[in-house]
């Protein structure tokens, strides 16, 4: 009976230290995630999975326009407000659905001025960058339309690590709204199909776009710890990477070599693309532009 009576009281003590190492580890895992000592794995294992998800097609809709480094050898750099211009002109020409000019031009390049001015103010589709925040302060847009709708930020969300994996719809700076770059370039497409911006019928806080409300991010949604979610954020899927968007020169452009389907009623970018400028972002997929 005494060795019976050991061997319970031996087993009790081996579920008793199981039982408080267990909530041990617990009390670890549980206070590591809490101040996020997983976030930057669980975000690399996000990237992983999405890496291997089915690729999808990329969105015919878009068409880049790059300023590269043969561009920059033959025109000069930074592109003149003359050569913007006149690539603007073609563009609105060949009747595109919105042009977003990713170039900043808070200080005038001349020659072209006059002209530049002129194409923006005659052309309400054409949308250009402002940056709201940084080291430097606030990059304003071209004075002629700044303050205006034609403006869209491409201030972005960088993680640790430098990836960019949420989006921003809205920011302010407590006393004005302003939309993103991306939101002004869709709407004239969306809106000529009927799908227009409005608040959610259900919580005005919310956005809705068309018959689709888009829910914006949490703190600690997904693998986040406590992470800055003001804005209005959303978590991006990058549908169609590591696919390309179809892309031309600013030379290919202005000499008549990029079809003409390729342009009208579509969402078009304007940006460098040249090494030389280093106008890159990490994304799930490595570098993108």
């Amino acid at each position: 009976m005494k060795v019976t009576d050991n061997s319970t009281q031996e087993l009790r003590r081996l579920w008793v230290v199981c039982l408080l190492l267990a909530n041990l580890i617990f009390a670890i895992i549980y206070t590591a995630n809490y101040f996020g000592g997983f976030q930057s794995t669980e975000l690399l294992a996000k990237d992983m999975a999405m890496r291997i998800w089915p690729t999808a097609p990329v969105d015919e809709r878009i068409t880049l326009i790059g300023f590269t480094e043969p561009d920059i050898r033959k025109y000069g750099y930074p592109a003149s407000d003359e050569l913007l211009a006149r690539v603007l002109e073609r563009l609105t020409q060949a009747k595109a659905s919105s042009i977003g000019v990713d170039i900043y031009r808070d200080i005038p390049v001349p020659p072209g001025g006059t002209r530049l001015d002129s194409v923006l103010k005659a052309n309400q589709n054409i949308i250009w960058i402002t940056k709201l925040q940084g080291s430097g302060g606030r990059v304003q847009a071209p004075a002629v339309i700044d303050g205006t709708d034609q403006v869209g930020f491409n201030d972005m969300v960088v993680d640790p690590g430098g990836i960019i994996r949420r989006g921003l719809l809205f920011m302010d700076d407590g006393e004005n709204y302003y939309f993103s770059l991306p939101l002004l370039l869709s709407m004239p497409y969306l809106s000529s199909r009927d799908l227009g911006l409005a608040a959610d019928p259900d919580d005005p806080n919310l956005v809705r776009l068309g018959n689709t409300t888009i829910i914006p991010f949490e703190k600690d949604e997904g693998g986040y710890v406590d992470a800055d979610a003001g804005g209005y954020q959303f978590l991006l899927d990058y549908k169609g990477m590591p696919g390309k968007f179809p892309k031309y020169t600013f030379e290919e452009l202005l000499s008549g070599k990029v079809p003409e389907e390729q342009l009208r009623d579509k969402i078009i970018i304007i940006g460098a693309s040249a090494n030389s400028v280093n106008d890159t972002v990490f994304t799930p997929f490595g570098h993108s532009y």
